[in-house]
């Protein structure tokens, strides 16, 4: 049903005659005629009675005023949004992550996504596990690139899996480790330095599968300060490959026996997909982490 139709009904028996509401709307006399016999049409009802006078409801339209309406409001309100949508500024786009995707897959994401979208705005955030998801479940982030989560943190929100991250052991240097891959028994009753508050989300599974009981001390120190810790000689701890990419500090670094991983990829929520810009950079994120590890 067109709203037009609906709308000069309603301004016609605001004034009272289709006349009125036809030099109202800038319409002919014959076109206002023609729009409220194809809405009568259309409805299979009459809704004026037309006189010398004017014109009247009919029954048929009192009984259908709220409906008829209600449906001219939701149309105004939908040209509303419209409009605010292609006159606002370019969309920003609000991202959350973890420090070592923020130094190795954000900036050529970035790069790809504003190199073809170049009115596009970003805001990035970086913190823990829960910190990112709380702020995407809020509202306050548009998607994060996080590790998955269990249900409890992922309910509501998509998910787009990228890479599985290996962890791997950190180990002061003079630590005896001869084998190519540390056994996680090593852990076992060891001094453990536990990385930032909420990351132990990503290693105490490893640990739980394995039934190791560390002597975990949670520290809520960033990775560098715990691979500091670390090289000192003051316990042992667990990252990711992605952590230690790049990095030469006085350490042995091991993958571990069993091995073990972090899943990372992409968290969002489901009415971002309603902006095509959105969706643009969802498929620049995947194709630039795709490259990273070609």
């Amino acid at each position: 049903m067109d709203s037009k139709k609906v709308k000069a009904f309603l301004t016609a028996k605001r004034l009272g005659s289709l006349t009125g509401a036809a030099e109202a709307l800038n319409y002919t006399q014959s076109g206002m005629t023609h729009m409220m016999n194809a809405l009568e049409k259309e409805l299979g009802v009459t809704l004026l009675h037309r006189g010398r006078n004017g014109v009247a409801l009919t029954e048929e339209a009192r009984e259908l005023m709220p409906q008829l309406t209600a449906f001219a409001a939701a149309a105004d309100a939908l040209d509303e949004a419209l409009e605010r949508m292609h006159n606002a500024s370019p969309l920003c786009i609000r991202i959350g992550t973890y420090s070592s995707m923020a130094q190795h897959w954000i900036p050529n994401i970035l790069h790809r996504f504003r190199a073809e979208q170049r009115g596009a705005d970003i805001s990035m955030r970086m913190g823990s596990i829960d910190k990112i998801y709380g702020q995407l479940k809020s509202g306050e982030l548009d998607c994060a690139f996080v590790s998955y989560q269990p249900s409890e943190f992922t309910d509501a929100l998509e998910w787009i899996s990228l890479h599985n991250d290996e962890l791997v052991a950190i180990l002061p240097p003079d630590h005896p480790a001869q084998e190519p891959r540390f056994d996680v028994r090593g852990f076992e009753r060891c001094d453990f330095l536990m990385p930032a508050n909420g990351f132990e989300m990503d290693i105490a599974p490893m640990f739980e599968q394995n039934g190791i009981r560390p002597g975990i001390r949670f520290t809520n120190l960033d990775d560098p300060a715990i691979i500091s810790l670390v090289e000192h000689g003051l316990g042992l701890s667990v990252l990711a490959e992605l952590v230690m990419l790049g990095r030469s500090d006085n350490i042995l670094v091991r993958p571990l026996n069993p091995p073990a991983y972090r899943e990372l990829g992409i968290a969002y929520r489901s009415e971002s997909l309603g902006q095509p810009l959105f969706c643009a950079f969802l498929e620049h994120a995947k194709t630039a982490v795709a490259e990273f590890y070609a």
